[in-house]
């Protein structure tokens, strides 16, 4: 109950401040704002309560009423802006300041009621005495000074004008980025659980994040994990903590999708803020809807890809830059550019990678037609060191250093391909033409951007503006990695992400490059627009409509009608680790394997196996199916045909006997 009331009382807080500012709209008699008030409130808050019931029960209701109420406050505030005294702001910030350091107080002292009923009622009396000394008037004084006049008198009738200019722009332009990120959410919400089919990728990071909610290092059963840097892995150690998430490797992934829906909407809005900010309200708009609706964008934002919060800390680190920037003010302030830098920094904590998208570009800018100058590129880069120094710093005390560059020196070498085991580089590996032949009709759009990231980026680069050429760096050298990747390089398929961000940011500026030189033709660009527009929402509402969820289908059934006697041999590594808990799986996929262990079921996936991704070799197919009974199936576009066989000990003797089905890999997991 104690870890409750805090964020209880936050909610309150929310509570009494929208009624107090709808009531002072009411009684100004300004109808119109108080509809709109009170409508954002209501969705606001009912957003709250729904997604906080969803994510977390009781505890997660808690949070979202707290969350949606100071969500609408702050909503309000913009709102009402006209009728609130000058010095509000500051105000507001110290209030809002000294509620977040009482919550936080209340909420590390909850294990101790004690401390946790002083803390409240020494909080309470200095409330009570602070309010006592605002509102005294002297005693001896007869004649009290007359109270002053308010900052600004009620308005006569409804269409009077306030003391500040407010209009319908500005306040679109407040709520703007609030409606993407709320209508991203929900586009990414209808098919989060079941229009994604599970990744051995997900449960190896939902795994790295539990070990961190647990206070250690990340690491799996196996050792400590340095191949990727953990910032991602923070994030979900917090959540996990937070909303007390449990479960296997398959049920963690599934509870932490949403944490990736809720990035994904954010770096939804914070390109259309940025597109905003370099180009204007309707290419802005366009860039939300392509980004809202874009399938493979869809398919990052939708599993535990570390991709998805590493673009999102970049895009906030791009949008505070550029807003200082474009500011007017001169010389950009020092506050600012170390809270971009930090962003940039965090996005490299997350992913090695995305320093071709945060801090290449910024070195580029620094002699590339004076983009950004040279004092501001040195701040921005010692503030994006220092998330990864204190990382190595870590390390280096716990005596991991030397684990570190070993993997990170393996994969490094992985990446720019001088070692290729994985990716469509690799041998063995399906060719990525023959693999974007097979998917255009899934990603049709996504190659489209894909191809045009980096010429984008290299037009925009030649902008008169020096935020237009910014942005037009970090597509240019975060695509020609991604050429250079498809080409010689270990390219995977989740590369393709922060490529496609950036083309989109990139195609915007260009586009209204374009415009501003030949006006003319702003028919064609707009039809081009519209109707490339329509082909992402059509594939993006067709990837969210689709049902792809084979492994949780197959899980499903193993928990009803699986014997508990029964032996079950998996054939790829995402099987493995999904069944991990279940001691009635493993991996044996081939025949004597089979034999030697008196497996009588095995689960298969038609496309990996056939594609040469897993432990079974792809005539092991050919052999199930002409020898074994299938007792359940379900199709997908990711994996095909899964599929569980019932093989009758005859028929594995015999296989056995044969030889069939020498694995291909070894049975371990990649680390």
């Amino acid at each position: 109950s104690l870890v409750l009331l805090p964020w209880l009382a936050a909610a309150g807080v929310g509570y009494a401040a929208v009624t107090v500012l709808t009531t002072v709209l009411l009684a100004l008699r300004d109808y119109r704002r108080s509809q709109l008030a009170l409508l954002a409130a209501t969705l606001l808050m009912s957003a709250g309560f729904a997604g906080g019931w969803h994510l977390g029960g009781t505890y997660g209701l808690a949070i979202g009423s707290a969350v949606g109420a100071l969500a609408a406050t702050a909503v309000l505030t913009a709102i009402a802006t006209p009728y609130l005294p000058t010095g509000i702001g500051r105000a507001t910030t110290i209030g809002a300041t000294a509620c977040a350091v009482l919550m936080t107080t209340l909420l590390l002292a909850h294990p101790y009621p004690v401390a946790w009923v002083v803390v409240a009622a020494v909080a309470g009396g200095v409330t009570l005495l602070s309010g006592r000394r605002t509102g005294r008037t002297d005693a001896k004084d007869p004649d009290p000074a007359p109270a002053p006049a308010p900052a600004c008198a009620p308005r006569r009738g409804r269409h009077a004008t306030p003391g500040r200019t407010w209009t319908w722009q500005r306040l679109l332009a407040v709520l703007a980025p609030l409606v993407v990120a709320l209508g991203a959410f929900g586009v990414r919400a209808v098919g989060v659980t079941r229009s994604f089919e599970l990744w051995v990728d997900e449960m190896l990071y939902a795994e790295l994040g539990r070990s961190v909610s647990l206070g250690q290092l990340p690491n799996l059963p196996d050792g400590p994990f340095f191949l990727h840097p953990p910032g991602a892995f923070l994030l979900e150690g917090a959540v996990i903590r937070l909303f007390g998430l449990s479960g296997d490797s398959m049920s963690l992934v599934f509870q932490l999708r949403w944490l990736t829906v809720v990035l994904g909407a954010v770096s939804v809005a914070l390109a259309f803020l940025l597109v905003r900010r370099i180009t204007g309200p309707a290419f802005a708009w366009t860039a939300a809807v392509v980004l809202a609706f874009e399938p493979f964008v869809l398919r990052n934002n939708s599993r535990v890809f570390l991709e998805t919060s590493a673009v999102a800390a970049a895009l906030a680190g791009m949008l505070v830059l550029v807003v200082e920037l474009t500011g007017g003010r001169g010389r950009p302030r020092l506050p600012v550019l170390v809270a971009a830098g930090l962003l940039l920094g965090f996005a490299v904590l997350t992913k090695d990678v995305i320093a071709l998208y945060t801090v290449a570009p910024v070195l580029l800018a620094a002699i590339w037609r004076r983009t950004l100058h040279r004092q501001t590129v040195a701040v921005l880069l010692l503030t994006a060191a220092l998330p990864y120094t204190l990382y190595l710093v870590v390390l280096q005390t716990t005596g991991h250093l030397v684990d570190w560059w070993e993997q990170k020196v393996s994969g490094f070498a992985r990446a720019f391909g001088a070692v290729q085991d994985t990716g469509f580089n690799a041998p063995g590996s399906p060719s990525l033409v023959g693999r974007l032949l097979d998917q255009v009709g899934q990603f049709g759009s996504s190659y489209v951007l894909l191809v045009a990231c980096p010429l984008a980026g290299l037009i925009a680069c030649w902008s008169a503006r020096p935020q237009r050429r910014l942005v037009g760096l970090a597509a240019l050298c975060i695509g020609g990695f991604g050429v250079y990747s498809a080409a010689f390089g270990t390219f995977e398929e989740q590369y393709g992400y922060p490529v496609m961000i950036a083309g989109v940011v990139a195609l915007a500026a260009v586009a209204a490059e374009y415009l501003e030189r030949r006006p003319a033709r702003m028919p064609a660009v707009a039809t081009v627009g519209a109707l490339f527009t329509g082909l992402v929402i059509l594939l993006g509402v067709r990837a969210e409509t689709t049902v792809d969820d084979g492994f949780e289908q197959a899980r499903l059934w193993v928990q009803v009608n699986l014997p508990a006697d029964a032996r079950v041999s998996v054939t790829n590594s995402t099987g493995e680790f999904a069944f991990a808990s279940d001691p009635r799986f493993g991996v044996w996929p081939s025949a004597p394997l089979m034999h030697a262990n008196g497996v009588d079921y095995i689960l298969t996936q038609s496309h990996p196996t056939s594609q040469g991704y897993g432990y079974a070799q792809p005539e092991m197919l050919d052999w199930l199916a002409a020898n074994a009974q299938p007792v359940y199936r379900v199709d997908g576009p990711t994996n095909g045909s899964t599929v569980i066989w019932h093989v009758a000990p005859e028929v594995v003797e015999r296989g056995a006997q044969l030889d069939v089905g020498e694995p291909s890999r070894t049975y371990e997991t990649e680390r």
